[in-house]
């Protein structure tokens, strides 16, 4: 009857033991990835001195060079598009330059990397008016040109000096 006693206290106090070894814990970790682009950027100068006219005459005079940086990579393969918007040439008092005399030429293109540019020279840039395109682009790219501004002075204008703005823009 002993060794009855005996064999039933050790496994008594081995049954816990194995009972501690096969509990187990797990812990779940969530993993978060995002996959980024690179920018599009653009840049153009900030100011530009059309110089003196007449009033009626035309002014064409290069802006400075304007450049697109397409560092998107594999999301720059549908190209990009420059856009442009004049605001009225205005003086302190008297009549306005509209935007619609104010046009713009894109002129030659300096192109680094995969890609193609292409003009469109604008008489009018009232409204958003695309100037540049560039196609099939699928890896970083860089665009620069030299365009010209030509304004159509009229006749009948105050003597004075008329400020105005050009936003160049990119998708």
């Amino acid at each position: 009857m002993r060794k009855t006693i005996i064999y039933t206290a050790l496994i008594s106090v081995i049954a816990p033991t194995i009972a501690i070894q096969s509990a187990h814990s797990a812990q779940i970790t969530d993993l978060t990835l995002t996959i980024t682009g690179g920018s599009l950027t653009i840049s153009a100068p900030t100011t530009l001195n059309l110089g003196n006219a007449s009033s009626p005459s035309v002014i064409s005079i290069e802006m400075g060079m304007v450049t697109v940086t397409d560092n998107r990579g594999i999301l720059a393969s549908n190209g990009w598009v420059v856009s442009a918007i004049a605001s009225a040439l205005t003086p302190a008092a008297g009549p306005t330059i509209a935007a619609s005399l104010i046009g713009y030429q894109a002129g030659a293109f300096l192109e680094t990397g995969t890609v193609t540019a292409t003009a469109t020279n604008q008489t009018d840039l009232t409204g958003q008016t695309v100037v540049v395109t560039a196609t099939l682009a699928p890896d970083s790219n860089q665009v620069s040109w030299t365009p010209k501004v030509i304004v159509q002075v009229p006749s009948g204008l105050a003597v004075g000096v008329y400020t105005g703005t050009i936003t160049h823009s990119v998708v």
